[in-house]
C-alpha cells in the first residue's frame, strides 16, 4: 500500500504523518488521497466562514467551524495543525477571547499555507 498521487516527501515537510493519515483512512492510501482532496477543497470554503465569524464575533458557529476543521486535519495525519485548531475550539468554548484574537491569524496563514503545500505535493498525471 502506497501513496502515488502526492509526492510523500513534499507531504512529510508540511507535518502531514502520512503512516497516521492512512490510518485513520482505515488502511486505505486511495481513501487517504480523496481525503486529502477533500480537505484542500473544503478547507477553503471553511476557512471564509471561520473568517465570517471571528468578525462577527459569534463564537459559537466559530468553535463549530474549528471544531470541523481540526477533525479534517487529524483525518489526514496534520495532528501539529489539528491541535491549533484545537486550542482555538477550546478557548471559543469557554470564552477565551484573548486567547483566539492573540492566535487567530497565525492559525489561518498555517492553514492557508498547508493547503498550499498539499496542491504543491499533487503528483502530475
Amino acid at each position: 500500500m502506497e501513496v502515488t498521487g502526492y509526492d510523500v516527501n513534499k507531504l512529510s515537510e508540511l507535518g502531514l504523518d502520512l503512516e497516521e493519515g492512512i490510518e485513520y483512512c482505515a488502511g486505505d492510501p486511495d481513501l487517504f488521497e480523496e481525503m486529502i482532496e477533500e480537505f484542500i477543497r473544503d478547507c477553503g470554503v471553511k476557512k471564509e466562514k471561520v473568517e465570517e465569524a471571528f468578525k462577527a464575533q459569534d463564537r459559537e458557529e466559530y468553535r463549530t467551524l474549528v471544531h470541523a476543521l481540526k477533525g479534517t486535519s487529524r483525518t489526514i495525519g496534520l495532528t501539529e495543525l489539528s491541535g491549533m485548531f484545537f486550542e482555538l475550539e477550546k478557548a471559543a468554548s469557554v470564552g477565551q477571547t484573548d486567547y483566539i484574537n492573540e492566535n487567530h491569524a497565525k492559525v489561518m496563514d498555517e492553514c492557508e499555507k498547508t493547503i498550499r503545500g498539499l496542491q504543491a505535493a499533487k503528483c502530475e498525471s
